[in-house]
């Protein structure tokens, strides 16, 4: 069975024309401050690979584009899955009110898988909304899916990790915190901060990072530990997630390390650490909604996260960056010690 034939997008236009998806736009629209010599070039090519513009998507558009002052606030919409609706509604509900301070209404969604989001997307831009949030899990799923899809929407991946890098990321990569981790262990007296990490094989691009945050420890003479301490780092010691006798071998690289304090990249962490015995100091970092806040020595506030959010929402929708980012804009977010017995003071030996 033959294929239907590809219908050329606004987006195909602007490829094949050299030119910005904003620019295509305003020289078949006729509107905007483009030179004769693009617009001419723009509608050539448009004749060339038969684009055709839609009169009823070109109408919705035309109202999204309206002045900011012509309209009290932008709708906006927050997604996230069904398995993890509860996060993506706190979220919400916390970034709603920087939201409003900035002109943005923020709505809440939630789908079941990537086929829902599809549809929901379609629908939403009908709807007449400018921008979308992404939860983590959508965000490392859009893949299967068209970037035409995300053209008319400024978009947000509220994500802990660098899993796809054409998404825009408002929080730094853990494995990136990993020197300040060590450092306020320092800090408050450890000797030796050991560092345990889990990798995912489903992650890669996270675990790459990963071990590129491990091997860029200070470890040599000239490094912060090893002037404050005396000697470097232990050795870190990498997990894979689902592997065998992964107390066994935190067991053995405890006995060999001897590390006072354990960082970890999960507070899962610390359950083989207490089934062990291990009696030194541990910290993870963690947001505030997850289950083992508990363990966790550093946080980010979702109230922050929210504001940060919709600070770069309103940037990405002012400017007109709309579509699928070629380039991650990674956002550094004040972060907290929250005081507590997991990584309590030590005297310094």
């Amino acid at each position: 069975m033959s294929s239907a034939p590809h219908v050329p997008t606004l987006a195909d236009l602007a490829a094949a024309a050299g030119v910005a998806r904003s620019t295509a736009s305003m020289c078949i629209s006729g509107k905007g401050t483009i030179s004769q010599s693009t617009r001419e070039r723009v509608r050539r090519v448009a004749r060339e690979i038969g684009y055709v513009p839609d009169p009823l998507l070109g109408a919705i558009a035309s109202t999204r584009l309206r002045r900011r002052s012509e309209q009290r606030f932008l709708p906006v919409a927050s997604i996230g899955l069904d398995s993890s609706a509860s996060w993506s509604r706190k979220f919400t509900g916390e970034s709603q009110p920087s939201g409003k301070e900035r002109g943005l209404d923020l709505f809440h969604w939630t789908v079941s898988d990537e086929n829902d989001l599809d549809r929901l997307l379609r629908e939403l831009y009908h709807r007449g909304v400018v921008g979308i949030c992404l939860s983590r899990e959508l965000a490392t799923i859009h893949r299967r899916l068209p970037d035409s899809l995300f053209d008319p929407f400024a978009v947000l991946a509220i994500e802990e990790d660098e899993f796809e890098a054409r998404f825009h990321v408002i929080r730094r990569s853990r494995c990136l915190d990993y020197r300040r981790l060590i450092i306020e262990a320092v800090k408050r007296g450890y000797q030796r901060p050991g560092l345990l990490v889990l990798v995912h094989e489903g992650r890669q691009f996270a675990n790459d990072f990963m071990r590129i945050g491990v091997a860029t420890m200070e470890q040599s003479s000239e490094g912060y530990v090893h002037e404050k301490t005396g000697h470097g780092i232990p050795q870190p010691l990498i997990l894979r997630f689902g592997e065998d006798d992964v107390t066994e071998k935190i067991h053995a690289w405890l006995g060999k390390q001897e590390p006072d304090c354990v960082l970890a990249t999960l507070p899962w962490c610390k359950q083989p650490l207490d089934a062990i015995g291990f009696r030194g100091g541990f910290a993870c970092e963690v947001l505030p909604e997850d289950s083992s806040m508990q363990l966790t020595g550093l946080y980010l506030s979702a109230k922050v996260l929210g504001a940060q959010a919709m600070l770069q929402m309103d940037t990405l929708i002012r400017s007109r960056s709309h579509g699928v980012p070629e380039y991650p804009f990674v956002m550094s977010l004040p972060r907290k010690w929250r005081q507590g017995n997991t990584l309590p003071v030590v005297e310094t030996r």
